[in-house]
């Protein structure tokens, strides 16, 4: 009975034990435990890092893995929301039931965040960056140069140059900005690769847009063209060699009420032939057989103009009298000539006729040249020719042309605004023909 009770009394420590130890995994189960971290994962089951940019397409049959940790959390389920500040696109998960799948539902193209959370503990937060592409284009559209839209096989009246524009939607679809222009009889209207439509003759004929997609499918967009009462000009020659030939008969085109005397077409013809061979954007001023200033490589047309000026004024203030008459100090070399005029021209004149700098450069000290000096003499000059690489924008290259006594103008043609540069030069008596031929040398 004694060794009894002994084992008795051995064997209830045991007991308790392994009792607390059942209670305890019995609470435990039976214990909410709370989400504490979200991995997600793609459909390769591929793990994706907060804030990873996922590209999908718009049509999409991908789905995501999404895993909420400690696996034991009885409810994995998540909230989620559209960050509206992170782009325009949208996305949405949908959850596959029964499991930790959610297919991604792709609602509108462009990038976009997703950020989800856990329902149980929303402060358990993993962000999904999409960027929403496709492959197939849905509709293109033609517009005419003031933005309005021109439908299917209609037929639009084009009175002058103009340029066309399109939309492609979704313009991501679009493979490598394949899209070309084609004219239905280029003895119509011819039309650049960018868009810009010519009237040739008068007739009605088609203009198509093509573009393709990436998935190598090819959509079309096609409007008519009528130019029965478009005012035609010479077509557009564009030349990047030296094959064209430069002659007078560029110059038979006279747009401008004053024409252009055969005395001046040797200047215009000079001007031309400088350009052909001067890096493209360009301008050049030419007088008396000899070009006088060139603007070349600039981005903008005015910046052609305003540096060719600036140089040919240079050129008529060499030829003032209180130039010509400059005494220079003795052992003073041509070279160094050169140089001391250009300062003594410019607003730095003191480098060189200061008190204490003028007896290095002349035997007697020359009077400064002010700017209202250069002014007037400038503004009685007139006869200058110039030509321009390709046409004129706007009006202001004119306007500045004037100021450097431009008194005939040789230029393409071709500008939606062509009318308001003729209106210019007539206002301003400066006679213009249209070459039709466009100089670009690259």
């Amino acid at each position: 009975m004694k060794k009894f009770l002994i084992a008795v009394i051995c064997i209830i420590p045991i007991v308790v034990v392994l009792a607390l130890s059942v209670t305890s995994n019995i609470s435990l189960l039976t214990t909410p435990v709370n989400p504490e971290s979200i991995v997600v994962k793609t459909s390769r089951n591929e793990v994706i890092e907060p804030g990873e940019l996922i590209t999908v397409d718009k049509d999409t049959e991908d789905f995501l893995i999404v895993e909420i940790y400690p696996s034991i959390t009885p409810d994995k389920s998540i909230i989620q929301e559209r960050d509206p500040g992170a782009g325009d696109g949208e996305v949405e998960l949908v959850p596959i039931e029964g499991t930790n799948r959610y297919r991604i539902h792709a609602l509108s193209m462009g990038a976009t965040d997703l950020i989800i959370r856990a329902a149980k503990n929303i402060n358990v937060v993993f962000t999904l960056s999409f960027y929403v592409t496709t492959t197939e284009i849905d509709s293109i559209a033609i517009y005419n140069g003031e933005g309005m839209p021109i439908g299917e096989n209609e037929v639009y009246d084009l009175k002058t140059s103009e340029q066309f524009y399109y939309d492609i939607n979704p313009m991501a679809a679009l493979h490598e900005s394949n899209v070309e222009w084609i004219s239905g009889n280029s003895e119509i209207i011819k039309v650049s690769v960018n868009g810009a439509v010519t009237p040739v003759s008068k007739g009605v004929t088609w203009l198509v847009l093509s573009a393709t997609d990436r998935e190598g499918n090819n959509h079309r967009a096609q409007i008519y063209v009528d130019t029965s009462m478009a005012v035609l000009k010479n077509p557009t020659v564009y030349v990047s060699d030296d094959s064209a030939d430069v002659e007078s008969l560029l110059l038979a085109n006279v747009v401008t009420e004053k024409k252009i005397p055969h005395a001046a077409e040797t200047d215009l013809i000079v001007a031309l032939i400088t350009l052909k061979y001067t890096q493209s954007n360009s301008v050049a001023f030419a007088e008396d057989g000899q070009a006088i200033g060139v603007g070349a490589g600039q981005q903008s047309r005015i910046h052609c103009t305003r540096l060719a000026a600036q140089k040919a004024d240079l050129w008529h203030l060499r030829q003032h009298d209180k130039v010509l008459s400059l005494q220079f100090a003795e052992g003073v070399g041509r070279p160094e000539k050169n140089n001391i005029i250009d300062i003594y021209l410019s607003d730095e004149c003191e480098d060189v006729i200061g008190e204490d700098v003028w007896r290095k450069y002349f035997a007697v000290r020359p009077e400064e040249f002010t700017r209202e000096e250069k002014r007037a003499y400038l503004d009685t000059l007139t006869g200058v020719s110039l030509g321009s690489d390709a046409f004129f924008p706007f009006d202001d290259n004119i306007v500045r042309a004037a100021k450097s006594g431009v008194s005939y103008v040789a230029e393409p043609g071709g500008s939606v605004r062509d009318d308001i540069v003729i209106d210019t030069c007539d206002r301003l008596g400066i006679a213009m023909a249209f070459t039709g031929m466009r100089l670009f040398h690259h």
